[in-house]
């Protein structure tokens, strides 16, 4: 490993100007579609919270539908989108995230997912989102982010005649 003896003040925008010169496809589809533009439409389908309740105040529901965005274009479940996101470097850049913000977990996402579909917009959304990667001349191919999982199996204690 290549390593200099102490880290650099732009080591972070270096990695990423090499991620998008290697044709990483999130920077592309910031830049090409109006994600402000579902701002008040996605809005619209939750309640106004009032600040002086009391509360954690809730994610940015902009940031949460480009996660299910993610969700779609790599196929990951929520468990999976949740790992990502805290691993991948790439997914924080393209939902706004920082080191020092929260990553949503899975039941943020989940129930964010189910109110949508409850209030049968989240069809509306995606062909929304549809149309303006038509409008911009893009072509999703999608692909698989591979999920593996470790579990215990059970031991068989039965003798070879009960089997």
């Amino acid at each position: 490993m290549k390593k200099r003896p102490i880290r650099s003040l732009f080591d972070e925008q270096q990695r990423d100007q090499v991620l998008e010169s290697i044709n990483d496809v999130l920077p592309r589809l910031s830049r090409m579609v109006d994600w402000e533009a579902f701002r008040a439409q996605i809005e619209g389908h939750f309640p106004v919270r009032d600040p002086r309740k009391g509360g954690q105040p809730p994610y940015d529901r902009l940031m949460l539908f480009k996660a299910v965005v993610l969700m779609e274009l790599y196929g990951l479940s929520a468990e999976a989108l949740e790992y990502q996101i805290n691993d991948r470097r790439s997914f924080q850049r393209f939902l706004g995230l920082e080191l020092q913000h929260q990553v949503p977990d899975a039941t943020t996402v989940r129930l964010f997912v189910e109110h949508l579909t409850r209030k049968k917009a989240m069809e509306e959304l995606f062909a929304g989102y549809h149309a303006r990667l038509s409008a911009a001349k893009l072509v999703m191919n999608q692909g698989k982010i591979i999920d593996a999982s470790m579990v215990h199996a059970p031991i068989q204690h039965n003798k070879r005649e009960d089997r």
